[in-house]
């Protein structure tokens, strides 16, 4: 076989591909499936899912990775309730929160706005999410009775006394504050740490030195397709 050989013009560069070894190329794809490990726990939309999970009364297995219910003698809160912390959370819970440069003031700031908003919201609902705790209780009460006697000759003898009866009502038990606390200290640390992922830009800043080391390892011409991926987040 003859190799033929192709003139290169005057000041052309001639570029030639560098073999890459097996265990570059391995180095490679795990240090990238790490990267997108990362993201995918820091990701906030499955923060969220876990904070719902967690505000319905479940516990993550730590070894099966399913959720669980603590006690399946309680009763979950309210869809409404749920539906209405997770709205709210998904403003504040995002990509461009945790990607942010925020100071303390600016934490601050938005944790004083989240707390007021926790706290008057379980506050003003108390009886809608079912955090008056009511029983059925029976009763004992002596109503009036009168009785009356009619005789032959048509005369009447109208005896009044009291008699016992039973009766079912509904009892009040007080407040849970104890559930209102669990649910609105879920939702409020979960916001802080959000926000302090973003204190001085400290996030933005661990994920470009992540995806910097990715792009090291790879040692061809060819860049890194992960790291193509997330250009937008420059």
């Amino acid at each position: 076989m003859v190799n033929e050989e192709y003139p290169q013009e005057e000041g052309q560069v001639q570029y030639q591909s560098v073999p890459v070894s097996p265990n570059e190329l391995y180095a490679n794809a795990i240090q990238e499936e790490k990267v997108r490990n990362i993201i995918s726990q820091l990701d906030p939309d499955n923060q969220l899912q876990e904070i719902e999970m967690r505000i319905r009364g479940y516990k993550k297995n730590v070894f099966s990775q399913d959720w669980e219910k603590i006690d399946e003698s309680i009763p979950e809160p309210p869809k409404l309730l749920i539906s209405r912390f997770i709205s709210y959370l998904g403003g504040i819970m995002n990509q461009n929160t945790i990607h942010g440069n925020l100071n303390e003031n600016q934490v601050n700031k938005i944790m004083k706005q989240v707390i007021e908003y926790v706290t008057d919201e379980l506050d003003t609902h108390v009886e809608e999410y079912g955090f008056d705790r009511k029983l059925i209780v029976e009763v004992e009460k002596r109503i009036p009775v009168k009785k009356i006697k009619v005789y032959p000759d048509g005369t009447k003898d109208i005896t009044y006394f009291d008699e016992l009866r039973k009766f079912k009502v509904m009892k009040s038990v007080g407040t849970d504050y104890t559930e209102m606390t669990r649910i609105g200290d879920i939702i409020i640390n979960s916001c802080f740490f959000v926000l302090t992922r973003a204190l001085e830009g400290q996030e933005a800043k661990r994920m470009w030195k992540a995806l910097s080391l990715t792009e090291s390892y790879n040692t061809s011409s060819q860049k890194s397709k992960f790291g193509e991926a997330l250009k937008f987040w420059k």
